[in-house]
């Protein structure tokens, strides 16, 4: 009997805030989605990466210089382990090279 009484309250408070779920929409990917990608990225070889160029380079130009930018982040990486950096010590020389490309990268 409690269980009908809560379950009539979750249905009147979902009413009342306007919660309504549309059962025939898919469902977004759940996080393991996400996961895979990651992985899938971290088994990238920056060997035997090559820049993708496509129909879009035009409007994406950022795409040409990656691996370049790849190599000069891990280069800066390189030198704070060589020189036994701290988190701060890294947070210093690497964030602001990171951060810099939400300006290129990313429409605000």
């Amino acid at each position: 009997m409690a269980k009908v009484a809560e379950e009539i309250e979750r249905r009147k408070l979902l009413r009342e805030s306007n919660v309504f779920f549309d059962l025939n929409q898919s469902q977004a990917p759940g996080p393991e989605a996400y996961f895979q990608d990651i992985r899938a990225l971290g088994g990238t070889n920056l060997d035997e990466y090559r820049a993708n160029i496509t129909i879009e380079s035009d409007q994406k130009p950022w795409r040409q210089v990656i691996l370049q930018h790849a190599n000069f982040l891990s280069a800066k990486a390189r030198r704070c382990l060589e020189q036994d950096k701290n988190e701060a010590g890294w947070r210093l020389l690497v964030e602001p090279a990171v951060i810099a490309r939400f300006g290129i990268e990313v429409a605000w």
